[in-house]
């Protein structure tokens, strides 16, 4: 998320830093674009299952109650992709990294902002929390 800096170009035309840039480093660009779309992947691959489970479902009504009949293939393939401990590989891998990149970058934020009132270890506690969150832990806290 941060990895991308934005840039303006002074009158020499030079790039300088700028957080109200217009302009961004090519390379910072790709390297997000390729976490977007490696989540992109991960939920077209979970939208195509359950994509499957509703088109191919049956809708039956027992003791006035409503229920849906779905092939037990169409189960099986989600519960297969789901299961973060198949083969001991994780199908959101993509996303469980953008997530705790976004979570790391508020604690990260937090502390910056409650340095103003306290003392300046939270700002370092905040990191060292945020590291936690990349990592994809939540024990311990700040």
């Amino acid at each position: 998320m941060t990895d991308i800096k934005r840039v303006e170009i002074d009158h020499k035309g030079l790039p300088f830093f700028d957080d109200k840039g217009v302009y961004v480093f090519y390379e910072d660009y790709a390297a997000l674009q390729q976490k977007l779309d490696a989540m992109g992947h991960e939920c077209g691959k979970m939208l195509g299952l359950l994509n499957d489970i509703c088109r191919y479902h049956e809708e039956c009504t027992h003791d006035d109650m409503m229920h849906a009949l779905i092939p037990l293939e169409y189960v099986s393939a989600i519960n297969t992709f789901v299961e973060r401990d198949v083969d001991g590989e994780n199908p959101f891998a993509a996303t469980d990294a953008f997530i705790n990149e976004v979570r790391a970058e508020g604690a990260i934020a937090c502390g910056v902002h409650l340095r103003e009132w306290y003392d300046y270890q939270v700002e370092s506690r905040a990191e060292d929390f945020a590291a936690q969150l990349r990592a994809g832990s939540t024990e311990g806290g700040v």
